[in-house]
């Protein structure tokens, strides 16, 4: 009886043991919760007013410098990664050229109505056998020439071709402008998402690590506790099972960290040997803010979204673009009037005057029938000389005038082709404008639904946590009064970290769903 009652002291005493130690070294609850530093929705609607306005210089000067030399960059705020990506992103600049070349062609349309305008000059040398015009004589010598010509153009009536041209190359610029502000949007959202996830993957390493600390502490103790008969074999095996759980949820927390920040990183074109470190903002929003967008009309967004959506835009701009090429099609079909003018000079070095003469003598040139006497006529010899360049330009100086008219009559049906090639074109523009509103109006819909679902998400698993720790502080409770196992504790701490990750991710979720809807609102404002 004696021993059993010894044998009872001792094993209370390694009860309270076990109770002291887990009740020591329980969880920090401010260490697995995300932190809550507001976001501010108005720097997201600057940054797309300036995207909207063409102000990139202003986004410039919110951008990284990343210096080649450097090994590190400074630490970036979620402003400064959004004006970063917009600079540094390739197809942004390729979007950009893209708009450049439209408006030289629309340029040229411009230019195209007016007159045309070319000259000639041409320097000839002719040599051989020819007949001087002074002595009737055949001559062996090489002549040079020149001809100056300026001749101008102006198509009065072609169908109204360049006029079509003109508002197709109008509507093409209009187009390639909005297709740089959809990339420009779409790289917004993408680098907001690989931002916030990368935000996630931080807080939960933070967490798992926070968990993985106390389960090796809790292992350190119970290896203590059961080398002094304080704790048997099986609750130290445990410890050490949820402890080798927490490491490898830890190893996988910081491998998914590592691999958004790459993805951030790609982003904004940043070099993988630089290090870069950008803030860990929290970026939750308000609950007044949440509630204005809970009470978001989809119909109402949706109808003001597709006449302000920048793809949808570019649609509509190719179709306007693609009925004036049927237009254009049609007018190579009628005849082509045009005015025509030109101006003309030559010069020769054998163009020569008559400066003064020599007789040299007489030669007979005939007889008279009657009498049969020669005629004699003196012989002459010219003093000449060429004719000077400008006095040549002067008096060979021609000009003329003209109407020229074209009339189609059969090439290979060509035109007719044509028209039909053009009408295939506007039916797949008009085809691509419905599929891009068919794609917005889901994409809307589904942006309000993932919202709502992030709301629901965020306050399950914000009741689910409570409900959680009550039970943690429950069970350590009844721990302390010896009427809870160190196993029911364990689970009890296992639970609610479990959950608490959960809410971590319900946080992050809500905040990019609403970041979305912000994103959608600020490009209808």
């Amino acid at each position: 009886m004696r021993n059993a009652q010894v044998w009872s002291s001792r094993q209370m005493n390694r009860l309270l043991l076990l109770r002291l130690f887990f009740l020591g070294v329980g969880y920090a609850d401010s260490s697995l919760h995300a932190q809550s530093i507001p976001s501010s929705p108005q720097q997201l609607t600057k940054l797309v007013e300036w995207v909207k306005q063409g102000d990139y210089s202003a986004i410039a000067d919110h951008a990284l410098v990343i210096p080649s030399e450097s090994p590190t960059v400074q630490e970036s705020s979620f402003f400064t990664v959004m004006a970063t990506a917009i600079t540094r992103n390739i197809d942004i600049n390729l979007s950009d050229l893209a708009v450049q070349q439209a408006t030289l062609d629309w340029q040229q349309s411009k230019l195209n109505l007016g007159p045309s305008l070319n000259g000639n000059a041409g320097q000839f040398y002719q040599s051989g056998r020819s007949i001087d015009r002074f002595t009737n004589q055949f001559v062996q010598k090489t002549i040079g020439s020149n001809n100056f010509q300026l001749q101008g153009s102006w198509v009065l009536y072609a169908g109204g071709q360049n006029r079509n041209a003109l508002q197709q190359s109008a509507m093409l610029r209009n187009a390639a402008v909005e297709d740089k502000n959809t990339r420009l949007y779409s790289l917004l959202l993408q680098t907001a998402q690989a931002y916030v996830q990368w935000l996630q993957a931080l807080d939960l390493e933070k967490a798992a690590e926070a968990a993985a600390a106390v389960t090796q502490v809790q292992v350190s103790r119970t290896e203590l506790l059961y080398k002094e008969g304080a704790a048997n074999k099986g609750t130290l095996l445990n410890i050490k099972a949820q402890h080798s759980n927490n490491v490898n949820t830890l190893a996988a927390a910081k491998n998914s960290t590592a691999q958004f920040l790459l993805q951030l990183k790609q982003f904004l074109r940043i070099p993988y040997s630089v290090s870069f470190a950008p803030l860990p903002e929290s970026l939750t929003t308000t609950e007044e803010h949440l509630k204005y967008l809970d009470g978001l009309n989809p119909m109402v967004l949706m109808d003001t979204l597709l006449a302000r959506r920048p793809d949808l835009k570019a649609a509509q701009f190719r179709k306007t673009a693609a009925m004036e090429s049927i237009s254009i099609a049609k007018g190579a079909l009628q005849p082509t009037l045009s005015l025509g003018a030109n101006l003309n000079t030559v010069y020769s070095d054998n163009a020569k005057r008559i400066t003064g003469y020599t007789v040299n003598g007489t030669q007979a040139i005939g007889w008279l029938p009657s009498t049969m006497e020669a005629v004699y006529a003196p012989v002459l010899e010219y003093n000449t000389e060429t004719i000077s360049f400008s006095k040549q330009l002067k008096d060979n100086f021609g000009q003329s005038v003209g109407l020229n008219l074209s009339i189609p009559i059969y090439a290979g049906l060509r035109g007719h082709n044509q028209i039909t090639a053009a009408n295939i074109a506007f039916k797949r523009a008009e085809l691509t404008r419905l599929q891009i509103v068919q794609n917005a109006e889901n994409e809307i819909n589904q942006a309000m639904l993932a919202y709502k679902n992030a709301r629901t998400r965020l306050v399950s698993a914000q009741s689910n946590v409570d409900l959680q720790q009550e039970n943690r502080d429950y069970v350590k409770a009844r721990f302390a009064e010896g009427a809870a196992t160190a196993v029911e504790l364990q689970i009890a701490e296992s639970n609610y970290t479990n959950s608490n990750f959960n809410y971590i991710s319900a946080q992050h979720d809500l905040y990019f769903r609403a970041f979305v809807l912000d994103f959608y609102l600020s490009v209808i404002q």
